[in-house]
């Protein structure tokens, strides 16, 4: 394990779990809680499941996301399939915190 800096979030927090069930579906736990080293205050938290329901190398994917984060910053989940003749980053979901009014 590296040790930060003094103005970077550990990391310590941050996990994922990646599974596949009997019908062949991936399904991928990510789940974080940091907080800003520079100022005191609640950590950044997210909490997705995302499911990749794929027909082989060249079939098609359908890829879920479900969960729950904080109303800042944003985010996004991008999926490619490098093995795929069209490996072209998919963007499956994305939070854009400027679109409700909430920034910092």
């Amino acid at each position: 394990m590296f040790a930060p800096k003094e103005d970077q979030a550990t990391g310590n927090s941050l996990g994922v779990d990646v599974t596949r069930n009997e019908s062949g579906v991936v399904n991928i736990h990510a789940h974080g809680n940091e907080n800003n080293p520079l100022v005191p205050s609640p950590g950044i938290t997210y909490n997705f499941d995302i499911k990749v329901n794929s027909e082989g190398p060249q079939g098609t994917a359908e890829v879920t996301v479900t969960g729950k984060h904080d109303r800042f910053p944003g985010y996004e989940i991008i999926v490619q399939r490098p093995e795929a003749a069209n490996n072209t980053p998919q963007l499956v979901y994305d939070f854009d915190p400027r679109k409700n009014g909430n920034t910092p």
